[in-house]
């Protein structure tokens, strides 16, 4: 089990994470259902690490991306990055 205190800085904070669980010589997966600035889920990995876990890999469901200007809206297409408008 995984816990923090504290709200949502948006800046790396894993000492404000409690590992309750043994993860000592595992490899973890955290799933999180959104990614916006990535500090919640990079502390979360950080504080498991220290408590010992061997790997920490992190699986996104959803990516917040801030709503660009009118002007360059673009449709939605799977094989463009939307980061970087790139194929």
């Amino acid at each position: 089990m995984l816990s923090t205190c504290g709200e949502n800085t948006r800046k790396m904070r894993p000492a404000q994470y409690e590992v309750a669980a043994d993860v000592e010589e595992r490899s973890i997966l955290l799933v999180d259902d959104t990614w916006t600035s990535g500090a919640s889920l990079q502390s979360a990995a950080v504080a498991l690490k220290r408590a010992g876990a061997t790997r920490v890999v992190g699986l996104v469901i959803g990516r917040h991306l801030d709503e660009p200007t009118p002007s360059v809206t673009e449709p939605f297409d799977w094989d463009v990055c939307c980061l970087e408008q790139q194929q």
